[in-house]
């Protein structure tokens, strides 16, 4: 029988058990030719629970060019695992349309170090779903998926991303960083410390805006910029972060009290712990958008003023 090992096709040369299919023509291209099989298999109370096929490949594509490979196929069990095949090339090459493990041989896997779907390739750790979803972690993937939910070249490292001067720089095995989108804010981490935020560039086109509103209180900013009270200050160390140098700044609770637009953030309350990241977050950060133009309708307030006072010593010079 054709692709099977019996006393008919089965012979011995040099050693060699050769299970054999002889073809009296060239394959054509674009066709996949399989040579005799070796089987090995196990049943349980006369089924088949299990088998694996060992046979050769013969493979010409579209322009002709032929590969030769030896394939390896997995069958039986309930559902049949008919689809589990791996290949290896003639130079070296492996092929196969499931995943790749490491682990000790014969029980579950430890690590999934490859695997293969129509979103991409990707890495995962223990414990491999064969099912699909979910993984305990997922550590990378490659590829393209039509799925929101699913990785598109994501990568994650266990403690965070060596730290380097540059790409030509030398790897800083010390300290790792990552970053962490929280509230439309992106927070920055080096090793365990949030080390404060990343402030991006605002966007301005009005038609990225709606509900627009232009601001003509003038003399109410200027009261409110009055009562800002500029101040020097150092910032206390925290985590990796050593006390800083004296600045020259504002301290963010007293514009909440006066100008809250101008202030992000829940504020920390007094005696909790700042080393604590949790509580770090909470920290006021500065809106520097909304103090500039606080300032520009101060700043018009005064000219207006100006303006007034012009025109008054005009009037009592004439």
């Amino acid at each position: 029988m054709a692709n099977r090992i019996d006393s008919i096709e089965l012979t011995q040369a040099n050693g060699t058990w050769i299970s054999l299919i002889n073809s009296a023509s060239v394959p054509g291209n674009s066709t996949s030719t399989l040579g005799g099989q070796i089987r090995s298999q196990f049943n349980i109370a006369g089924a088949e629970a299990a088998s694996a096929l060992f046979e050769a490949l013969y493979f010409k594509d579209a322009a002709g060019a032929i590969t030769r490979r030896c394939r390896i196929t997995v069958k039986g069990g309930t559902p049949p695992a008919d689809a589990d095949v791996v290949e290896i090339g003639q130079n070296g090459q492996i092929f196969c349309n499931g995943a790749v493990f490491k682990g000790q041989t014969g029980i579950s896997p430890s690590l999934q170090l490859f695997g293969n779907t129509n979103a991409g390739v990707f890495v995962n750790s223990y414990p491999y779903n064969k099912a699909g979803e979910p993984y305990t972690r997922r550590i990378m993937r490659i590829g393209a998926s039509s799925s929101a939910s699913q990785d598109i070249a994501s990568i994650s490292v266990a403690g965070g991303y060596t730290c380097r001067a540059g790409t030509g720089g030398i790897d800083n095995h010390d300290n790792a960083f990552n970053f962490n989108w929280l509230n439309s804010t992106l927070i920055a981490y080096i090793d365990s410390s949030n080390v404060g935020t990343i402030q991006m560039q605002s966007t301005c086109d009005a038609e990225l805006k709606k509900n627009k509103v232009y601001v003509t209180d003038k003399m109410a900013a200027l009261t409110e910029v009055l009562q800002w009270k500029p101040a020097t200050f150092k910032y206390k160390a925290r985590g990796i972060l050593p006390e800083s140098e004296t600045k020259l700044s504002f301290i963010a609770n007293d514009l909440a009290e006066t100008s809250p637009e101008t202030v992000k953030g829940e504020g920390i309350s007094p005696g909790e712990d700042i080393q604590d990241n949790a509580v770090f977050a909470k920290s006021y950060i500065l809106d520097k958008d909304a103090m500039i133009a606080k300032l520009t309708l101060a700043l018009q307030a005064t000219n207006q003023k100006l303006d007034e006072l012009q025109s008054e010593i005009q009037s009592l010079k004439a």
